[in-house]
């Protein structure tokens, strides 16, 4: 659909409210033009059954979006959601996926959802997220620069997918990004897990004018468990962060009482080390010099 709906003022009153039958589907298409909100209540609902909101690029929702039981999803592509409210996905299994949006959420904006999909665009994230986040393509960054995201739930980096680091100072969440991933003990599957891609991208960013010196460290991802082949294969992009001379950055995942960590930390530049041929070469070339300049002595003695 396209053009304005407005809802009236009634705690009741929605802008756009569907009912599924026995067995089916509900299928909402927000496209160019379209303007749902509420002056109270939710913008959209659907009752029990099954549904799935597409908002399309040009359309905006302005109230909050319930969409009860049943498996439902919300599809964002390209849409204005600066303005929605609560999202509340309901019983069943439900998700939320983003494409082309440039936006920032509060986890405490979307309830009841199993997952939260990043395809592509750029996604501020901050507060306590109870849910799964996945990031196949575009930007995540924590918080409001910086900040802190706590999902209670597992995270996954994909390769096309990039996570955006600020730091602007030593303190966890308020001077840098941080991400705390931990499990949901109220469910039964293992969670906690922050899943690392051969590939995944971490953007670092100075802010606010800092510089770190020899001997910082900056924890940027906490997990109960970080799943990861080999953290060389894990791209880091220094490139806005450069050091001082004479440094350089390291990266690690340390166990931290009973927790994984992704570390960067500053640390002296010790230099290239030499190959061990390359050592033999040296010494055989010292060696043979030591000869010609006693040639040379003994020739002069003559």
């Amino acid at each position: 659909m396209s053009g304005t709906v407005t809802g009236g003022g009634g705690a009741g009153d929605q802008g756009i409210d569907t009912n599924t039958g026995s067995g089916g589907i509900t299928i909402i298409n927000l496209n160019s033009g379209a303007d749902i909100s509420a002056v109270s209540g939710n913008a959209i609902v659907n009752d029990d059954g099954n549904s799935t909101v597409n908002a399309n690029a040009g359309s905006s929702v302005n109230g909050g979006i319930s969409l009860g039981g049943g498996d439902d999803n919300l599809i964002v592509d390209g849409a204005d959601f600066s303005n929605v409210g609560l999202i509340d996905l309901g019983a069943g299994t439900d998700g939320i996926i983003v494409r082309n949006v440039t936006a920032s959420f509060v986890g405490s904006d979307f309830t009841n959802t199993e997952g939260f999909k990043l395809e592509s665009g750029m996604i501020s994230l901050s507060g306590t997220a109870t849910t799964n986040v996945t990031v196949t393509g575009g930007s995540l960054s924590a918080g409001s620069s910086p900040g802190s995201l706590n999902i209670v739930g597992n995270l996954d980096l994909g390769i096309g997918g990039k996570t955006l680091v600020e730091l602007g100072g030593l303190l966890a969440g308020s001077n840098y990004d941080q991400i705390d991933v931990e499990d949901n003990l109220s469910t039964g599957p293992v969670e906690g897990i922050a899943s690392l891609a051969d590939g995944t991208i971490f953007d670092i960013d100075w802010f606010g004018g800092f510089t770190a010196n020899l001997g910082d460290m900056f924890d940027i991802l906490v997990a109960d468990t970080i799943n990861v082949s080999d953290i060389n294969n894990v791209v880091f992009d220094f490139s806005d962060a450069a050091l001082g001379s004479g440094l350089v950055w390291e990266f690690s995942i340390v166990n931290d009482g009973g927790h994984d960590t992704l570390r960067l930390e500053v640390a002296a530049d010790s230099g290239p080390v030499p190959e061990p041929g390359t050592i033999l070469i040296m010494l055989g070339g010292l060696r043979g010099f030591r000869l010609l300049r006693k040639r040379h002595q003994k020739r002069k003695a003559a």
